[in-house]
């Protein structure tokens, strides 16, 4: 079926080749099943083959137990059926009037786009969630508790965020319109009840979260330890009544203190990373939120203009764009207000067939018009010319490609913001999905903790995007960037401390292909200083730390890091202990064998004679 906006959430990816899982905690009062035995229960059962076109199954963890309904998206969502799978009262399953799985039938590619989909963990951390009106459950069971676990007093503050941020819109595709506030295009559209109404949810999930936060500073987040959380929910308010009231009103949300000293420099240093006057592209809570907070309450690079690609895909964001921000140049774009009126341009379906590169500009042209939408089942949408682009840049022209069938209102503003805007330097975050590019990686240059677009290709190779010029990286990485708080980093933060390790191995890997070793050396004796095992422990990106003393003829620094990494594997210090995250190190044999091959191939096999006789 075609994409629909409505239902749909937006989806801030947080740092690279990192996924969050599930936030454990203590179990709800009732003890329900979990996500995934719900929908494999369901689907061992049921043939979903005969449900109408543009039809989905939604799964929904209610007071009375889990539910299965059936939503048309056709047009407004609109529930066909829904029904009561497993009942709390009586603990167990019940049968549900939809067609038996038959003898031969595989229901195991839809199994799969269920059980794989990231939004499943906020069933895992809420008692309740997965519908219209999950969050004033929440609020109407748990916000006069006396007693409440962490977990759950954590799902209330995300209740009362959620109630918040439904009243201004539908970006989480479960608002309840019958309380959702109407409000007019532009600034100051809140009226004084609506802002005091709209404060007090937000301020009650804030509440909630500095509640927990004196209970449990270590308490584990999506985005971090609770304070971070409690931190970006101010600033989610300060950006809510900057887009939708105006800049007095959304300052007053920004209370001093906010954000670990760890990651006050984290922002100051992606906004560093960057040119006069760029605009830096982000994607997440915690690469948007801290460098918001730096620019305006403490003047930071207030010339660099922050775009969450997320929330460029709705119209209210784009209208904010226009206005001049800061000291940033204002934003020169082609689409109008009226080109997305009435949900126009959400969705910009892709032709298939053209193998011909389309200039930026003239795609732009194209989907202006509104006589160049196609029909897709029910409904109409603009399509792209072509998957491939071109675009100049100075003298030169850049051309790249896409994938998939369709791409976001956030990649065509992406398109119409490079186009309109060639005098100013383009940058993406490090720490952003490679999704979040837009084919554009190939032409990436590596400045810090950003990616600048330059008319440079680049090969992708492994994980190594980006080329990299030595002399601003290492000037950022040596002479700018602050590094307050490395000695305190906690939890989700010393995710970032790897992210700056592997930023100093391709400045010592550039340097060394340029064969500048002693430059080389002084740069990766700068990243062991700063990131020793005390501060951040060795483990699978040390690999290539580990390999560029050995081809510096740094054997004893070399031998002592193998030395120490050797130990964390066969004490597996180097795992995270954090329970929201994934680890993406591969098993520590795996690892164990690199640093033996290393070890052997610079021939050190002599500083590790019991290692060599295992």
């Amino acid at each position: 079926m075609a994409p629909q906006l409505n239902g749909m959430k937006l989806l801030l990816s947080l740092f690279l080749s990192l996924q969050c899982l599930l936030v454990l905690g203590t179990p709800d009062p009732v003890p329900f099943p979990n996500y995934d035995a719900v929908v494999q229960k369901f689907y061992a059962l049921y043939s979903t083959k005969d449900k109408p076109s543009g039809s989905k199954l939604a799964f929904e963890k209610r007071p009375d137990g889990w539910h299965v309904a059936l939503i048309d998206y056709n047009s407004a969502p609109k529930v066909i059926k829904r029904e009561l799978f497993w009942n709390a009262q009586k603990q167990k399953y019940t049968p549900v009037p939809f067609t038996m799985i038959g003898e031969n039938e595989d229901n195991a590619g839809e199994l799969a786009s269920f059980i794989n989909v990231s939004s499943k963990r906020y069933y895992q951390l809420c008692p309740y969630y997965g519908y219209t009106g999950w969050d004033k459950d929440m609020i109407d069971a748990f916000g006069d508790a006396k007693t409440i676990s962490d977990s759950n007093l954590y799902a209330l503050g995300r209740a009362y965020s959620s109630y918040a941020s439904n009243l201004l819109h539908n970006n989480s595709g479960m608002a309840d319109f019958k309380v959702k506030f109407e409000l007019p295009e532009g600034k100051n559209s809140l009226q004084p009840e609506q802002l005091a109404q709209y404060r007090q949810y937000r301020h009650k999930a804030i509440e909630k979260y500095a509640e927990l936060e004196k209970r449990d500073p270590e308490f584990k987040t999506i985005v971090g330890n609770i304070g971070m959380k409690v931190a970006n929910e101010h600033l989610t308010a300060f950006l809510d009544l900057r887009t939708h009231q105006n800049e007095k009103e959304a300052q007053k949300e920004l209370a001093d203190g906010l954000y670990s000293e760890f990651y006050r420099a984290v922002a100051k240093n992606y906004l560093n990373s960057c040119d006069r006057n760029a605009i830096l592209f982000a994607n997440g809570d915690n690469d948007t939120y801290p460098l918001l907070y730096m620019q305006v309450k403490y003047g930071v690079r207030p010339d660099v203009l922050v775009i969450n690609l997320s929330l460029l895909s709705t119209s209210r964001y784009i209208d904010h764009l226009r206005e001049k921000i800061g000291k940033a140049p204002e934003l020169q774009l082609s689409f109008t207000q009226a080109d997305f009126a009435n949900d126009k341009r959400q969705f910009v379906m892709v032709n298939q067939e053209s193998k011909q590169a389309s200039p930026v500009g003239e795609v732009i042209e194209f989907l202006k018009k509104d006589d160049k939408f196609v029909p897709y089942g029910d409904t109409q949408y603009p399509m792209a010319p072509s998957r491939s682009f071109t675009l100049p840049m100075g003298d030169q022209t850049i051309e790249w490609s896409i994938k998939g069938t369709y791409f976001l209102r956030g990649h065509l503003m992406l398109l119409d913001i490079l186009h309109n805007n060639p005098e100013r330097p383009i940058y993406f975050t490090t720490t952003m999905s490679v999704n979040s590019f837009f084919g554009l990686q190939e032409y990436f240059q590596l400045e810090g903790l950003a990616y600048r677009l330059t008319a440079t290709k680049t090969p992708v190779e492994g994980n190594a995007i980006a080329s990299v010029d030595p002399k601003v990286l290492s000037k950022n990485l040596q002479k700018t960037f602050d590094w307050s708080g490395l000695a305190n980093m906690k939890g989700r933060e010393k995710l970032m401390g790897h992210v700056y390790r592997q930023a100093f191995h391709r400045l010592v890997a550039a340097y060394i292909e340029q064969g500048k070793n002693d430059m080389a050396s002084a740069a990766l004796d700068k990243c062991m200083e700063l990131f020793p095992d005390a501060v951040l422990h060795y483990d699978i990106i040390t690999l290539a730390l580990l390999e560029d003393h050995y081809k510096l003829d740094k054997f004893d620094q070399g031998n002592a890091i193998a030395k120490t990494l050797i130990y964390n594997l066969q004490n597996d210090l180097n795992r995270s202990k954090d329970p929201t995250l994934v680890d993406r190190s591969p098993n520590n044999e795996a690892i164990m064998e690199r640093v033996i091959e290393l070890i052997v191939d610079y021939q050190q096999d002599n500083a590790f004679p019991k290692l060599m006789q295992e």
